[in-house]
């Protein structure tokens, strides 16, 4: 059984690993990657947040968001509407890295059903999203530079889901 620690400080990445090798270097498998890219992804997410104007764009989203999944997300640890985004968009990215890299289809769709079943309904879209910036990286060179679109996914997806659960006006 492998046992990892991950800690994000000032966004760089450290790990721990309780399994080493003779020479005391940590061993990885092929079943750790997932995780190693989910906790290396922070450092180039985490710190969008960060940003005033990307904060003050997402708060209502994201405290809006928040509000229909607070206790599947509270039992993961995730207390607040900025883990949460941040969290989507690292577990995104780790099955856009899984698509990229050729894992068979039974195990990235494994990887998506875990996500929905930790209530990250919106994962199809945002791995849809991902992918559109992926292919225009001619016009959005860096991911700030595309920030502004992940900002308005949420707000379409959060209307959306508003309107389709809006059982005041049926």
């Amino acid at each position: 059984l492998y046992k990892y620690q991950a800690c994000i400080l000032h966004n760089h990445l450290l790990l721990s690993r309780s399994y080493v090798d003779k020479a005391n270097i940590p061993q990885y498998n092929a079943d750790y990657l997932p995780t190693l890219i989910h906790e290396f992804n922070h450092s180039f997410i985490n710190y969008l947040l960060d940003i005033e104007e990307n904060r003050q764009a997402m708060e209502d989203t994201g405290k809006a968001l928040m509000s229909t999944c607070r206790w599947a997300m509270s039992k993961q640890a995730y207390s607040n509407w900025v883990t949460v985004i941040n969290e989507s968009l690292v577990r995104a990215s780790v099955i856009c890295y899984m698509l990229d890299a050729k894992y068979d289809k039974e195990t990235i769709q494994a990887e998506m059903n875990e996500q929905l079943q930790r209530n990250f309904r919106w994962m199809p879209e945002l791995v849809q999203k991902l992918r559109a910036y992926e292919n225009n990286r001619t016009i959005y060179p860096t991911f700030d530079s595309y920030y502004p679109q992940i900002i308005q996914f949420f707000k379409d997806y959060v209307a959306k889901e508003q309107k389709e659960t809006d059982v005041v006006n049926y």
